[in-house]
């Protein structure tokens, strides 16, 4: 059993979500998956703006709405499935859209939203990247069902981040799969329910957490994200352009990537895998043949400096945190000495060194304007020697 989750962008486009079916078929072909999307890109952030934007009595809404929700839902339909099936398709996209116009409507009226009605609203993204999805999948010939993750997924009140009650969502999601072997399960990320049956969300990186819970519950064999970056890159592509992607980090480093700014995957996001062991890849939807970074439980000593990440410093404005870090310098003699002869020879004035979690990481504290510079400096020094 393998999970795969598509972000936003892998589902942006009709061109993208063929991409997708085609990624899910190779897969499919081999051994059961189940599929977890999030809704298309920008849609979540947009919804949250339009209830916004009704709440305060703006009458724009209506036109962001038209734009956001309507046209950008059934543009895909038509070029997606085909003629004879499309009018159902189309329906029951339609059905959510008059739903969530009503709901919009409503705050507009009362000038109010409450957060449980905004939990309600933002999971029609996801319910309506879900639905095209897997009507597509269908229409090109692979077993496929709608699986709305609220009818498996329980969770507390806290609206707008949900607690999970993992011991009972586990045994749900299991026997539900299980029952329909065969079958791809297309699942709405980032929401589930209450056991009053109120809708709730997951929180910011809630879908790469609803594939976590899959992925956990199901015992699989691994789960993959698909997103629109080739995995966890040595250092930031947009000040180092040949920052390339690792092959492979463990879990307490990617835990430390993500603290130090390396923004790809929360560690609260894939808490439920690390809990049970279960292996995940970050791959490139845009470039499926590229392996991707797998993030496992082994320790790789064998590359000294696995990433170079730089953050602002949240006590001094002027200044910026670089981390060197990989758990293959431990042991190794001199590292600090030199990143500081490499920093110290471009011109690069450190203000502070810390060296923490036995000599995993090195932290630097730089100017903000020397943040670029030490960056790519480093990568040179580790990654281009």
């Amino acid at each position: 059993m393998k999970v795969m989750k598509f972000g936003g962008s892998s589902v942006g486009t009709p061109e993208a979500i063929l991409r997708v079916i085609e990624i899910v078929r190779a897969a499919w072909e081999k051994e059961e998956v189940v599929v977890v999307v999030s809704a298309f890109e920008g849609v979540t952030d947009g919804l949250a703006r339009v209830a916004s934007m009704a709440s305060l009595g703006d009458v724009g809404y209506r036109d962001a709405f038209h734009e956001l929700v309507r046209l950008r839902h059934t543009r895909p339909v038509w070029q997606l499935i085909p003629n004879e099936q499309s009018e159902d398709v189309l329906g029951k996209v339609l059905e959510l859209i008059l739903e969530l116009e009503c709901i919009f409507r409503a705050a507009y009226l009362t000038k109010d939203i409450s957060k449980p009605a905004l939990d309600h609203v933002l999971s029609y993204g996801e319910r309506l990247s879900a639905i095209i999805v897997s009507e597509t999948m269908k229409a090109r010939w692979l077993t496929a069902e709608y699986l709305d993750a609220r009818r498996v997924v329980s969770t507390d009140h806290h609206f707008g981040k949900a607690a999970v009650d993992t011991d009972v969502s586990y045994g749900v999601i299991k026997k539900f799969v299980q029952e329909r072997q065969g079958t791809i399960q297309v699942v709405t990320g980032f929401i589930g329910s209450t056991f009053a049956g109120r809708t709730t969300t997951l929180g910011r990186g809630g879908s790469d957490y609803t594939a976590a819970l899959f992925g956990a519950a199901l015992q699989a064999v691994v789960v993959e994200f698909w997103k629109d970056v080739s995995g966890v890159m040595n250092a930031d592509p947009h000040i180092v352009p040949q920052a390339k992607p690792l092959a492979r980090i463990d879990y307490a480093e990617m835990e430390e990537m993500a603290r130090l700014g390396v923004k790809l995957l929360h560690p609260e996001a894939v808490a439920p895998l690390v809990e049970r062991g279960i292996p995940f890849l970050v791959r490139n939807t845009f470039a499926p043949h590229d392996f991707g970074t797998l993030i496992d439980a082994c320790v790789d000593k064998s590359v000294p400096v696995k990433c170079i990440a730089a953050a602002s410093d949240p006590a001094f404005p002027d200044r910026a945190i670089v981390a060197v870090m990989g758990d293959g310098m431990r042991g190794v003699p001199d590292t600090l000495g030199k990143i500081c002869h490499a920093l110290g020879a471009a011109g690069v004035n450190i203000k502070k060194v810390l060296q923490e979690d036995a000599e995993r990481t090195i932290l630097l504290t730089v100017s903000a304007a020397d943040k670029e510079s030490a960056v790519r400096i480093l990568h040179k020094l580790f990654f281009d020697s």
